[in-house]
């Protein structure tokens, strides 16, 4: 039952940078309030916000902005964040990775040139790194023997590629990748696969 000490995640109505969290807070099983407000910002909205961008987070007396800030605090308040220093940093490491795949797409997703550019030449250089990676994990998942906050980052970004028709092409090229999204999909509650199949297509 949603109540005045429900956590909320507030962002638009796309995936982009507020994804992530709400597929942790599904996958952890915390309900919260999903709220979805209007492109461009409401000015009073902007302005209260610390550095006037979403997504914002609320959880009881906590509020932060940033989405890798967000993902951190859930991540370390549920455990899936790394069981000692090095298994967090390693993790928090794969999860800053995934930055450098959706950062230059996230510039350009207006423009069909520049998003041809984008798959082109901008992905390709990160990519191969990802897919080296996940053909060297010796386990199941990318840190350690449970599922962790890097396992759903990098879920999150090959579903993203999968989910757009402009860049299914790109994934297409990178067999591990995929198959380490099926591997991680299949362990997913299946609350959170009923997530996945009903969510809205949203623009990006």
């Amino acid at each position: 039952m949603i109540s005045d000490t429900t956590p909320t995640l507030t962002y638009f109505n796309a995936r982009a940078r507020g994804e992530l969290t709400r597929l942790l807070l599904n996958y952890l099983d915390v309900e919260f309030n999903d709220v979805r407000v209007a492109y461009p910002l409401d000015k009073d909205l902007k302005a209260s916000l610390p550095f006037g961008q979403l997504p914002m987070f609320k959880d009881n007396d906590v509020t932060l902005v940033q989405s890798t800030a967000i993902e951190s605090y859930i991540a370390n308040k549920y455990n899936i964040a790394g069981t000692n220093d090095v298994e967090r940093a390693q993790i928090h490491q794969y999860v800053l990775a995934t930055m450098d795949v959706y950062n230059p797409f996230f510039l350009v997703w207006r423009d069909e040139a520049l998003v041809l550019k984008y798959t082109l030449d901008k992905a390709p250089l990160f990519l191969p790194q990802f897919e080296s990676i996940v053909n060297q994990c010796k386990g199941e998942y990318l840190v350690g023997d449970t599922l962790s906050w890097a396992d759903l980052a990098w879920f999150n970004m090959v579903d993203y590629f999968t989910h757009y028709n402009h860049l299914k092409d790109v994934i297409k090229n990178y067999p591990a990748l995929i198959a380490f999204h099926k591997r991680i999909g299949d362990r997913l509650p299946e609350r959170t696969k009923q997530y996945l199949k009903s969510r809205e297509s949203t623009p990006v």
